[in-house]
C-alpha cells in the first residue's frame, strides 16, 4: 500500500542566478518535493502544487524577493553591457 505524501516541513534551495533547485522533506525526513527549475518557473511550480506541497508563505516571498533582486542585476548588467559596446563603437569610429 502506497504511503501517503506529507507535507513539507523543511524546504532547501539553490537560490543561483538562473536555475534553482527545490528540495522538499516532510517530517519525517522523507524526500517529497525535489525539482530543478529555471529562476522564472519557481514561483508558479509553487502555486500549481496541492496545498501540502508548496512552498511556505515565508519562503515564497523570500524566494520572490531574490528573483526580484536577481532580475533587477541582469537590468542592471545589460544596460552597462550596452553602454561598454556603444563606447567601444564609438571609439572605434573615431581612430
Amino acid at each position: 500500500m502506497a504511503q501517503a505524501i506529507g507535507k513539507i516541513t523543511m524546504v532547501g534551495l539553490d537560490l543561483a542566478k538562473q536555475v534553482m533547485a527545490v528540495h522538499g522533506v516532510d517530517a519525517a525526513g522523507r524526500m517529497v518535493a525535489r525539482k530543478v527549475l529555471r529562476r522564472d518557473q519557481v514561483l508558479g511550480w509553487s502555486a500549481a502544487r496541492q496545498a501540502n506541497m508548496r512552498l511556505p508563505a515565508p519562503v515564497r516571498e523570500l524566494v520572490r524577493d531574490q528573483i526580484a533582486a536577481l532580475d533587477q542585476l541582469e537590468a542592471r548588467r545589460s544596460a552597462y553591457a550596452e553602454q561598454i559596446a556603444a563606447q567601444a563603437k564609438h571609439s572605434g569610429s573615431a581612430q
